[in-house]
């Protein structure tokens, strides 16, 4: 999904930062009032992001940016089908070879649980460092929406109640 932002400063030629609003999942949650991650301000740009500017922004473009393709979707799948699948292959070979060890089948269930996480766990860490400087995983600008000084410069409207 798509997200809108304005560029702060050029860091190379194709790089920029984009100053962002936190994604909407906080927006509905009754307790965004005593938050610590909802700031005070609705639209407070709370974030910043690194992305890939082959449109050539500039600082003061109001901006709308995302990861290319279902990476998203793909990076989610890693972070939380991978643990599930350890964890259920690790409680399955635990009940099933628990008497190897001469403990009793819940133990070995709990036990193969545990490790079976934790081996998927490793899985996503030695994932997530051979990928970390992957260029999939940078967001590109998808289009410059306005210039923040356009934005400024128009009057406010005023809405008769």
């Amino acid at each position: 999904m798509p997200r809108i932002g304005v560029v702060i400063k050029e860091i190379e030629e194709d790089q920029v930062v984009i100053s962002t609003s936190r994604r909407g999942v906080c927006e509905n949650c009754s307790e965004n009032s005593s938050c610590s991650l909802e700031s005070d301000h609705e639209n407070e740009p709370v974030e910043l992001v690194i992305a890939m500017n082959h449109l050539q922004a500039q600082p003061g473009d109001t901006v709308e940016f995302d990861l290319a393709g279902h990476t998203e979707l793909k990076i989610s799948l890693v972070v939380w089908v991978v643990p599930l699948i350890g964890l259920l292959v690790g409680a399955f070979c635990g009940a099933i070879y628990h008497g190897l060890v001469s403990i009793s089948k819940d133990a070995g269930t709990f036990i193969g649980a545990i490790t079976g996480f934790l081996a998927a766990f490793g899985l996503i860490i030695l994932y997530d460092r051979r990928h970390t400087n992957s260029a999939e995983l940078i967001p590109h600008i998808l289009r410059i929406k306005e210039s923040s000084c356009e934005v400024k410069s128009h009057p406010p409207s005023t809405m008769e109640v």
